[in-house]
């Protein structure tokens, strides 16, 4: 059983929407904010809940192999940007995982059999966005 406190070493299967990461020790899912997948960590459990944890991320063991160093340096303070620690090519793909996941989850089956087309990457993978959201 995972308690609040507990200290484990998780791989990160994948992402979650809204960018944290999925890993399942003992089969139980456990969310840790700025992670990538194929991420082995050291994380801190720090809620639980009924059917999840969240944990905190202590030390990247081995970094996933779409993990980069984040381009912005206000990036890991600032939270309006919570998927730069990835490359370009793992957002796409992740992105795409999620909403086909949605996709398959809440559609009706008449409509599941709809192909998906592939996400075309922008022309500008930074500074274009126009949302702020400051931390205090």
């Amino acid at each position: 059983m995972i308690a609040v406190g507990d200290r484990l070493q998780v791989t990160i299967e994948n992402l979650a929407v809204g960018g944290a990461g999925i890993a399942r020790p003992d089969g139980f899912v456990l969310f840790i904010p700025d992670s990538a997948p194929g991420d082995v960590l050291e994380v801190e459990v720090t809620v639980h809940h009924k059917n999840h944890a969240e944990a905190r991320l202590l030390k990247i063991l081995q970094p996933g192999p779409g993990r980069r160093e984040r381009p912005c340096v206000y990036a890991g303070e600032c939270g309006g940007c919570n998927w730069q620690h990835l490359d370009e090519k793992t957002q796409r793909e992740q992105k795409q995982q999620i909403l086909s996941g949605s996709l398959k989850k809440f559609l009706p089956a008449s409509l599941k059999k709809i192909p998906l087309l592939e996400m075309v990457p922008s022309s500008r993978s930074l500074y274009y966005r126009n949302r702020v959201q400051p931390r205090f």
